[in-house]
């Protein structure tokens, strides 16, 4: 799952005229925060119909897409003006453009459909990290997205920067 994150940020880094050198590696960790709870959310959703009785999906799912909302409150503004330049958007929403519906939209358009045996390991995935902070999810998705960007050896695509 984190894997996509990665291809994503890493295909929206590549548009273009609207790739930096490299990435910042403290914004690339924020922007995949952001994204997150979005994430978390459509997890959720998709998989309630396999979720088995007592699994992490469904209202602590929920609880841990609510606490990272407010965990990155302050870098949100931020994360989502990173997020739609990478994707060539104007890096303010214009008039009428709801950034929480901007997230969602970017979320959805990188999430694969999901069986049983997936949403299985998606919500254990999720259990797993649900104690970190998101500063501690933020670096370890820095470090995973600059592993993947290293990985792909995309000659378009940005690196991250180093620390």
């Amino acid at each position: 799952m984190i894997e996509k994150f990665a291809a994503a940020l890493l295909l929206l880094a590549a548009q273009p005229g609207t790739s930096p050198e490299c990435m910042p590696r403290e914004s690339t960790g924020q922007m995949v925060v952001v994204l997150l709870p979005s994430v978390i959310d459509v997890v959720t959703e998709r998989c309630t119909p396999h979720a088995r009785a007592g699994s992490f999906l469904g209202e602590r799912s929920r609880a841990m897409a609510q606490r990272l909302r407010t965990e990155t409150a302050a870098v949100r503004s931020a994360a989502v003006s990173g997020i739609l330049r990478l994707s060539g958007q104007p890096a303010v929403p214009g008039e009428g453009q709801d950034p929480e519906v901007m997230i969602n939209l970017v979320t959805a358009s990188m999430m694969p459909e999901m069986d049983a045996q997936m949403c299985r390991s998606a919500g254990d995935v999720l259990e797993a990290l649900s104690p970190l902070p998101a500063s501690n999810l933020a670096l370890m998705s820095a470090a995973i997205v600059a592993a993947y960007a290293a990985r792909a050896g995309e000659d378009d695509a940005p690196a991250v920067c180093a620390a």
